[in-house]
């Protein structure tokens, strides 16, 4: 896990105020609306806001329909390729 998941992990945890299963097998490729982190479509709306100010980007269209925006590890890597582009 890089420095970049363990941020949005925490803005999970303590922005949004969500329990997360910890004890899953690598949380950052699960399913953030699966049970290990229990996401509603509104957690994710306020997930992308802070998202966007925190690292001055913005997700398009295609973001949205890619299956990397589910996971911590597929948005840190939009995130990554964003703040490199």
């Amino acid at each position: 896990m890089n420095d970049l998941q363990n941020e949005l992990l925490s803005i999970i945890r303590d922005r949004l105020k969500i329990k997360i299963n910890d004890t899953a097998e690598d949380i950052t490729e699960k399913n953030i609306f699966g049970h290990e982190v229990n996401f509603i479509p509104l957690d994710m709306v306020y997930f992308m806001l802070i998202i966007e100010k925190k690292y001055g980007i913005r997700f398009t269209e295609e973001d949205f329909d890619s299956p990397e925006f589910y996971t911590i590890k597929g948005i840190s890597g939009i995130i990554a390729a964003r703040m490199n582009a």
